[in-house]
């Protein structure tokens, strides 16, 4: 199970998330709707660590949320993409800077 609670989130002065409480349950669908421009991405980048906090909690089955673990686990358990160091070593040698994975 995945929990928020009291999640907060700024942008500058525009304050995107406020007081979010939410749980998402392990084995069923879950969905976040809303409006456009209501903060549907911004919980979505806060749940997997793309975008920090400013106060509240993430857990992962009652655990507080690690975010270099859930990149982590974002990326099935290993760096891809532009993240990867060897998808940066790479790029070096490609034409165009395309990346190719090995």
């Amino acid at each position: 199970m995945i929990e928020v609670k009291g999640l907060n989130k700024s942008f500058g002065d525009h304050h995107v998330l406020k007081n979010i409480d939410a749980q998402f349950h392990k084995g069923q669908v879950n969905i976040i709707i809303g409006q456009s421009g209501s903060g549907k991405t911004v919980l979505t980048k806060c749940m997997v660590g793309l975008h920090e906090v400013d106060s509240g909690t993430i857990e992962y089955d009652h655990a507080p949320a690690q975010i270099g673990a859930i990149r982590h686990m974002a990326h099935g358990g290993h760096l891809s993409g532009a993240s990867s160091p060897r998808a940066r070593s790479d790029r070096r040698h490609t034409p165009h800077g395309a990346w190719r994975p090995s």
